[in-house]
C-alpha cells in the first residue's frame, strides 16, 4: 500500500466509487474486498463492482478504482472492507 493504504468511497447521484492505493512491486499481494450491511456477514464485492482504470501515482504506485450503480448494492447502508493475502 502507498500512504495509509485507507480504502476511499465516493458517491456521484446514483454511482458509488471505491478506491485504494497499491504498491506495484508488492507482487506476493493479492487484495479483494468484501462488503457487508450489518458488518457480521460479508461476501465477496468483485461481481457488484466494475473495475476501473487505475491511475498512476508514481514511485511505483497505483490507485485501484471500482464503481458500481447504487441499485445493485445490498443496502442503502452498507460497509467494504480490504482483504489482503499473502502469497508464497
Amino acid at each position: 500500500m502507498i500512504g495509509d493504504g485507507l480504502p476511499i468511497l465516493g458517491f456521484s447521484g446514483t454511482t458509488v466509487g471505491f478506491g485504494y492505493d497499491r504498491d506495484l512491486a508488492a507482487e506476493d499481494v493479492i487484495v479483494g474486498f468484501q462488503i457487508s450491511s450489518d458488518m457480521s456477514t460479508w461476501t465477496d464485492g468483485s461481481g457488484l463492482f466494475s473495475e476501473l482504470e487505475p491511475i498512476y501515482r508514481g514511485a511505483g504506485g497505483q490507485r485501484m478504482r471500482y464503481e458500481a450503480q447504487r441499485t445493485t448494492l445490498p443496502a442503502e447502508r452498507f460497509f467494504i472492507r480490504l482483504q489482503v493475502t499473502l502469497t508464497e
